[in-house]
């Protein structure tokens, strides 16, 4: 992965001077293949002193990015202190950046959000890394899913500024995909294998979670644990309080299919359930836990192109590890495919979460403004097969169960 630096004169001083800098910044990008976007600004409107040189101003500022932008090649970032600036400024800049005292502005961050383009927003100075959760809300919430956060550092006492590390971490907790396992320690080699530079952001509970970076998209890795209670809460405080707006599920499973192999990959359509954790929704009828349509088929299309085994179907989530009775095999004569332990509560969540209740007249109805579709799907791999009694150990379900998670990671956005 390139690294991506942001580098320029601090304001617009002159075009002889933009161009200096414009001409270096190519030559560094050449030389140690980087990708550099040129910063500077049109006006800074925040300086101490009411004489202090400003910028040339809007118009006449964008013209001069625009300039440089089309003569070198150079993506360009500037900022905005208003929000009548941000639609003329996103014709040109590719990032507009929100100064750290304008953090909290709703109209200028609805206003950045508006043109499409990717909003930087510079941590305030007077808030913690978690509280920047807010301002990318508004940002989301306006239909622009491109944000990147800066750390500005942190008031300690007048005029002493330092920077708190501990803010990174809170700022780079949840991308927007989280790819889960039950195993913590299976986390935990996805975040060494398939991430870079990943950020532990959790171990509560030993439950690991990490966010890091992967062919240019953030990713986080989490724990579920074990059933479908314990994925449940995870999941549901995913998706509500987070902002989460893809889990998708890799682990293991159990096959009950003659020609579904050890080793072989379930790409899990629907999944079967004999928990009563849909009992809460109280629906006239039975619930039919689906995943969603468009990962399913990426899922299928990155199988074929790697040319993994696999097969498209039904699971059953099931409450029991050790069944007193089973019943594989009437399940086996229905077409479900394997046995598992958490798809179902996933996907239940997921469809739940995915539009705001509420109870009128003793009757659930979805509010008018409805809410933001989550999305899930289940990969498993098969570890054991229940018919012929084929398994492996625990150290290989730990630790080589990678095809799932090569096309998780691939189909992750």
């Amino acid at each position: 992965m390139q690294p991506t630096i942001i580098a320029g004169p601090c304001v617009i001083e002159s075009m002889d001077c933009l161009e200096e800098v414009a001409q270096e910044l190519v030559r560094l990008n050449e030389k140690y293949d980087l990708d550099i976007i040129f910063k500077s600004s049109f006006d800074k409107a925040n300086r101490t002193s009411i004489h202090s040189y400003r910028g040339p101003g809007l118009e006449k500022g964008m013209q001069m990015l625009s300039d440089i932008k089309e003569k070198y090649g150079l993506r360009i970032l500037t900022d905005i202190h208003e929000s009548y600036q941000a639609q003329p400024a996103g014709e040109v800049a590719d990032v507009l950046q929100i100064p750290a005292f304008l953090c909290r502005q709703t109209d200028l961050l609805v206003a950045a959000a508006r043109t499409g383009r990717i909003v930087n927003i510079k941590k305030a100075q007077f808030l913690s890394g978690l509280d920047m959760e807010f301002p990318v809300q508004k940002v989301r919430e306006s239909g622009n899913d491109n944000v990147w956060l800066t750390e500005r550092g942190n008031i300690y006492g007048y005029n002493n500024l330092a920077v708190d590390f501990r803010n990174i971490a809170d700022m780079h907790r949840f991308a927007d995909t989280v790819i889960m396992a039950g195993d913590p320690l299976r986390v935990k080699f996805m975040a060494e294998n398939y991430l870079e530079n990943p950020v532990l952001f959790n171990q509560v509970r030993g439950m690991l979670g990490y966010t890091g970076m992967r062919d240019g998209r953030r990713i986080s890795v989490m724990g579920h644990g074990m059933g479908g209670p314990s994925i449940g809460i995870y999941t549901y405080e995913l998706y509500n309080f987070y902002d989460v707006r893809t889990i998708i599920r890799v682990g293991s499973a159990g096959s009950i299919q003659e020609d579904l192999h050890v080793g072989d990959l379930v790409i899990a359509t629907g999944a079967c359930t004999n928990s009563n954790y849909a009992a809460q929704y109280e629906l006239p009828g039975t619930f039919a836990p689906i995943a969603d349509f468009g990962l399913a088929r990426r899922a299928v299309e990155a199988c074929e192109r790697m040319g993994y085994s696999h097969r498209v179907g039904n699971v059953l989530s099931s409450d029991m590890f050790y069944a007193a009775n089973a019943h594989n095999d009437r399940w086996q004569r229905m077409g479900v495919l394997a046995v598992e332990m958490e798809i179902a509560q996933l996907y239940m969540n997921a469809a739940y979460c995915s539009g705001k209740w509420k109870v009128e007249s003793g009757e659930w109805k979805a509010e008018e403004d409805g809410g933001k579709r989550k999305r899930a799907l289940g990969i498993c791999t098969v570890s054991d097969h229940l018919i012929t009694g084929e398994a492996t150990t625990a150290e290989e379900r730990q630790t080589t169960f990678t095809k799932m998670m090569d096309v998780a990671f691939a189909i992750a956005q």
